[in-house]
């Protein structure tokens, strides 16, 4: 874009810089007290605002819309029939209501002056008083333990404190009560003058300036409500300078007002742009004309002044119309606008204003790039991600497009393009070959570009191939993650799993669900920390199960991404099978988690299984364990663990040469009885000393290792046959496979058990006939509600017990088969 030459006004740019010269005072704080109600605002652009305490508002210790200043003379001041209008209206501070505003820690007016004697300001304002003798009554306050504080003293002083040091008050008479006047109190490293009506009245050194410790600044009292004023006050004022005499007179009578917007930031995507910047007249009284704007500072040759609002009526916006021809590339440009106007307070007004540059800009054409479910075998499959460059001034340039993942995972980038000018398109081509592998797959695909809005572009990248799942069930231990400490990091029943990610919950979550889980009613494992694990040594769970001895194993699964609170990147969970004996991969593959939205609030599990076929002719008896993994996060920041993979209700199944074992020896290995001390193994033990021994716990559904979990059975008197008479009946829990035959005393087999189910009349024999099992088991509330895994609930009904006529008895016994 052409840059319109500036537009002066009649006003030359060589003036307008003399006119700024180094004696100019810079306005940090106006409060014109002109509202009505509420806050009073800050019309320099420093957004101080004043807000009314508590104690104010409760005692009536402010009265708005007060009358201001008068027609004529004071001191050196004069005030005229047209100045009138431009002080509005004033506000009253009721000193035994506590009357007082505070300005929350504003940085601007704690840097006026550091510790010591050095900086310069100057606070001016028009108050009218009512001075009692031994007061001191506060106009402005940054204390009170440290900084400065202004205001009257003592019915006719003039006092100016330096927090923590010294109370200087004037010598001589200085103020009057009831009649309005102009107080202007100036800091030049240590010196002290005050002056009023503009003239000057007292001058003293301050012995120090201590480093000013609050978090809040006080008009009308101290910040702590102490000291609270008196009396009417109006056009309070701020200055960053030491004014002279001549300047604080200049200053007493408002004019015309400029303010510009606090913060002026854009942003651009590398056109050139006009920016339209707020310029208002913050006045009551007498119109702002603005004679000239003009960019300076490091990057003014980008910048050139299109237009600008010459007048603004009191009350009235404008703006200034900034062009900006940006450079290529993105980028963080800086200018400063230079406006003057017949603002008697700020002659020439210094706006700061910040471009960001983003270009090029990269998006995707769609979201993610899916094969969708293909068949078994389905030979090398293609297809085409486009990406945009939506900049308008700088060509997307390519420096990488690979997958993210840890390999396995059947896809590659085919080719991709060179460039992509402003504006147009241009496609990536992908190839996906699963070879024999079946199920989900998932991978990243990382695009490195020189875009300004992402250097690194992450799209999921998906395809299905239908699932050739393996046979041979595996034994998991807790793959439902409902048993163990939520912060468990052992790898023993009946935890199951080991947890490499150390210090929960900082870095991971195991069994927890809950308030960490919303939405979630299931028991699952969190996965928040970068290459944390969870792990469960299939070997170790399922006798005889060795690397060598396995072709495929089929993982299922159900997954969800919560992000509670922040928005962070795609993430990947690698599912492998692991050589524990050589700590090495076997096999492995990614699975993609795609980030729903801060506002998804979905937490729902969505079930995803996949088969890792690997060569097992070139391993031997290694052990193996089932690895879930957390690849590294590609969006970091300060709260990059809010994205967390959750995972739940894990099964393994797997083909080749191994063959799970049967009955009382797989299940003593699932359950964690490994002989160690305190483990012991062997049918007839009691490793955890509740008086059933291992094989009673295996045969009704008990826990080896929980001491009191015992026999599951209960005797309960219900009717099962519909003659409104209650039988005795037994119910316990039996092995799965358990099958039961013959009616006097029935019996059962089961892998590794034999069953017995006896009833008697005396306890002497148990030769009473026992019907059963029952069409439907009786499961009373003693019981829980279902059965164990791998058990079954049965119920037996003693015979001729129906109205319960006498004494009766039902027991079942385990014999190993």
């Amino acid at each position: 874009m052409k840059k319109t030459p500036l537009k002066t006004h009649g006003l030359a740019v060589a003036l307008l810089v003399a006119a700024q010269g180094p004696s100019q005072a810079e306005l940090v704080a106006r409060w014109g007290m002109n509202e009505m109600t509420g806050n009073i605002s800050d019309t320099s652009g420093n957004q101080l605002t004043g807000r009314p305490t508590a104690v104010s508002l409760a005692n009536n210790g402010l009265t708005y819309g007060q009358p201001s200043v008068t027609e004529g003379t004071y001191g050196a001041i004069t005030v005229t029939a047209a100045d009138v209008a431009k002080f509005g209206t004033s506000i009253q501070f009721n000193r035994a209501g506590s009357g007082m505003f505070q300005i929350g820690s504003p940085a601007v007016i704690g840097n006026l002056a550091g510790p010591g004697k050095t900086g310069t300001f100057t606070l001016m304002c028009w108050v009218n008083a009512n001075i009692t003798a031994n007061s001191n009554q506060r106009i402005f306050s940054t204390g009170p333990a440290n900084g400065w504080g202004v205001g009257l003293s003592n019915a006719d002083k003039a006092l100016f404190t330096t927090f923590g040091v010294v109370d200087m008050r004037s010598t001589t008479a200085v103020s009057a009560n009831n009649v309005w006047q102009h107080v202007a109190y100036v800091w030049n490293a240590g010196a002290v003058e005050v002056f009023i009506n503009g003239n000057s009245v007292y001058t003293a050194t301050s012995a120090n300036f201590n480093d000013e410790t609050v978090t809040q600044y006080g008009i009308g009292a101290n910040s702590n409500n102490i000291d609270p004023f008196n009396g009417r006050i109006d056009d309070l004022k701020i200055f960053n300078t030491a004014m002279t005499q001549s300047q604080i007179v200049a200053a007493a009578i408002p004019g015309p007002e400029i303010t510009t917007a606090a913060v002026n930031s854009f942003t651009n995507d590398g056109r050139s742009q006009v920016f339209s910047v707020l310029v208002s007249n913050a006045a009551v009284s007498g119109d702002l004309t603005v004679t000239s704007v003009t960019p300076v500072g490091q990057n003014a040759d980008l910048f050139s002044v299109v237009d600008f609002s010459e007048t603004l009526i009191p009350g009235e916006n404008g703006t200034v119309e900034l062009g900006f021809d940006p450079p290529e590339g993105s980028g963080t440009y800086l200018v400063t606008l230079q406006i003057a106007s017949n603002d008697p307070q700020q002659p020439v007004r210094l706006v700061p204003v910040t471009v960001v540059v983003v270009d090029p800009v990269i998006s995707a054409a769609t979201p993610r790039v899916d094969f969708g479910d293909l068949a078994a075998n389905p030979g090398p499959q293609t297809m085409t991600l486009t990406l945009n460059n939506d900049g308008g001034g700088t060509p997307l340039y390519f420096s990488g497009a690979t997958f993210a993942g840890q390999g396995g995972n059947g896809f590659s980038v085919v080719s991709s393009p060179d460039q992509i000018d402003p504006g147009e398109s241009g496609d990536v081509v992908i190839s996906f070959d699963p070879g024999t592998a079946t199920g989900a797959f998932g991978d990243l695909l990382k695009i490195e570009t020189n875009a300004g809005n992402a250097g690194i572009l992450h799209v999921p990248v998906l395809a299905n191939v239908a699932l050739s799942a393996a046979t041979k069930p595996v034994t998991m231990v807790n793959g439902n993650f409902d048993a163990g400490l939520w912060n468990s990091n052992i790898g023993t029943a009946p935890q199951g799993w080991t947890n490499s990610l150390a210090t929960p919950p900082a870095n991971g979550l195991y069994g927890q669900a809950g308030n960490l889980t919303p939405g979630l009613t299931s028991i699952a494992a969190h996965s928040q920390s970068v290459a944390g694990y969870y792990e469960q040594n299939l070997t170790t769970g399922n006798a005889g199960l060795t690397a060598g001895e396995v072709d495929s194993i089929t993982v299922s699964l159900d997954r969800f991404y919560r992000n509670d609170a922040f928005t962070n990147g795609h993430a990947l969970l690698r599912v492998s099978l692991w050589d524990k004996t050589n700590n090495l991969e076997i096999t492995g593959r990614d699975i993609v988690f795609e980030n729903p939205g801060v506002a998804s609030g979905g937490n729902i599990l969505t079930p995803v299984s996949l088969d890792l076929p690997y060569d097992s002719s070139t391993y031997g008896s290694e052990e193996i364990a089932l690895r879930f993994t957390r690849i590294a996060p590609f969006v970091v920041n300060a709260n990059a663990n809010q994205a967390t993979l959750v995972i739940d209700n894990v099964s393994v199944s797997v083909d080749g040469t191994w063959a799970p074992a049967a009955g009382y020896a797989s299940w003593a290995v699932s359950m964690g009885l490994d002989g160690t001390p305190g483990k012991e193994s062997g049918p007839a033990d009691d490793p955890d000393h509740d008086g059933v021994s291992n094989f009673d716990e295996y045969a009704f559904g008990g826990h080896p290792l929980a001491g009191g979990s015992g026999v599951i059975q209960a005797v309960s008197a219900t009717d099962t046959n519909g003659d409104s008479q209650r039988e005795l009946i037994l119910t316990v829990a039996v092995r799965e496979d358990a099958v039961f035959t013959g009616t006097t005393s029935p019996v059962g087999t089961a892998a590794g058990v034999s069953y017995a189910i006896q009833g008697s009349l005396d306890l002497v024999d148990f030769v009473a006939a026992v019907e059963g099992p029952l069409a439907a088991a009786v499961v009373p509330v003693s019981l829980p509600a279902s059965p164990p895994a791998g058990y079954k609930y049965v119920s037996f009904r003693l015979a001729g017990s129906g109205g319960l006529p006498g004494k009766g008895f039902l027991r079942a016994a385990a014999t190993v088969n």
